[in-house]
């Protein structure tokens, strides 16, 4: 095996894992954060499974555009808006009340799963913040040591908050 093709099995290997563990279903809208090999690993594995749409962003433009390259439906600059501004026009409800008027009038709603793909201090906690209610943080089996999900400060999100972080569930 070439050592250029070689590299690419461990990125690859974490990406597919943590899709896997996500168990994505088709009524899910998908949000990658961070592009590099295993951001564009997990785009991979989820448009393997014909799945999607994929939210995608970076700050790097080159990697924006292989994520395009790749599959993503929707690629976002962080330094132009932010990735969460996409989640109502593919029917992910903006809070839980949203969510309840939809479920009233029998409109089905998606759910969103976010891929961190980063693993730089601080990008959990605000991706948490952010995030739509019940919103499934994908688990990775490494993050950045100083990144502690558990310590998350509950009195900064909105007080209705949902919060179950051991499920990887976020909302506000």
């Amino acid at each position: 095996c070439p050592p250029e093709v070689a590299t690419l099995t461990e990125p690859l290997a974490v990406g597919e894992h943590a899709v896997a563990m996500a168990t994505p279903e088709k009524d899910h809208v998908f949000m990658v954060v961070g592009l590099g090999p295993v951001g564009l690993a997990v785009i991979a594995s989820l448009k393997a499974r014909g799945l999607g749409p994929i939210i995608a962003t970076d700050f790097s433009p080159e990697r924006r555009a292989a994520a395009e390259k790749m599959g993503a439906d929707v690629i976002v600059d962080p330094n132009q808006t932010s990735p969460h501004a996409s989640w109502k026009a593919f029917g992910v409800p903006g809070n839980r009340g949203e969510a309840m008027m939809a479920a009233m009038q029998g409109i089905s709603v998606k759910r969103p799963i976010i891929f961190e793909c980063v693993g730089v201090k601080g990008v959990v906690q605000s991706l948490a913040k952010a995030a739509p209610a019940g919103t499934r943080n994908a688990p990775r089996q490494r993050r950045a040591r100083s990144d502690k999900v558990a310590r998350l400060n509950l009195d900064e999100l909105h007080p209705t908050a949902g919060v179950a972080l051991c499920a990887g569930i976020f909302g506000k």
